[in-house]
């Protein structure tokens, strides 16, 4: 078996793993360098630390399973993690005795179109969140659902999986789901609506061959995967949000 382990504390020492299993090749990254060259022929995907690096490490998985460890439970929540730190050896001696569920957390696909390339982001496992680069500027943009579009001025649009239907989305009045669920939800945030704005648009679902469409009217708008990663955008770009490949995570 080959395992990655994505850390997040930049010297791990992956020694005590190794001592348990001399015959498994372990490789390491750390999580704020970690690249889709990282998970080229790899059986298993451990990520030790807290929510932030299992998201970082998601953002790279195809069909690859990933465990996540919680390396300090007074640092981080866990919210995504599985274990603690100090269950991870006989948690491996599980795997390798295939002793172990997986389930199928649902993700986003992104693509944005610019005037001159197309972009695949990294899969969003919690949420993506289109606006304005300045937060207190209002987002202007034009957006299509269900074959209906229409432009509208907001603070930005939150799109979530279920895995981030506890988080964002929830503080903004959203219900959540479940994390297999095979459909994300999106909600506008603080949507301008005048006479002459008749927004109508205001939250919705988007199921299996389903999407979203957003076109931006402003040259300083970003698109945010999972809070960690973004892209810019010019006006005239437009991004398409539709269910992605599910990530494969180790119970």
């Amino acid at each position: 078996m080959r395992i990655l382990i994505v850390h997040r504390d930049k010297l791990f020492n992956e020694s005590p793993i190794k001592k348990d299993f001399p015959n498994i090749k372990i490789t390491k990254v750390w999580k704020n360098i970690i690249s889709k060259n990282h998970l080229k022929e790899v059986d298993l995907v451990i990520s030790i630390g807290g929510d932030g690096t299992f998201l970082s490490a998601a953002h790279f998985i195809e069909n690859t399973p990933i465990l996540g460890v919680n390396s300090d439970t007074n640092r981080s929540e866990g919210a995504l993690t599985t274990i603690k730190y100090s269950q991870l050896n006989k948690k491996i001696r599980q795997i390798l005795e295939n002793k172990v569920k997986i389930r199928d957390y649902t993700r986003e696909k992104i693509i944005i179109h610019q005037k001159n390339k197309k972009i695949e982001t990294e899969n969003a496992l919690n949420e993506t969140f289109f606006g304005n680069i300045n937060p207190h500027h209002t987002t202007n943009y034009e957006i299509n659902y269900k074959n209906k579009t229409e432009p509208q001025k907001s603070s930005g649009i939150v799109i979530s999986t279920g895995t981030g239907s506890t988080a964002w989305y929830h503080s903004m009045g959203g219900f959540s789901f479940g994390r297999e669920k095979k459909q994300l939800r999106f909600r506008i945030r603080e949507l301008y609506k005048r006479k002459i704005h008749k927004s109508k648009i205001k939250k919705g679902k988007i199921n299996p061959n389903e999407k979203l469409t957003i076109v931006s009217k402003i040259n300083h708008a970003i698109v945010a995967i999972d809070s960690i990663r973004t892209y810019s955008m010019s006006k005239n770009d437009k991004i398409e949000i539709s269910i992605g490949n599910p990530l494969r995570v180790i119970q």
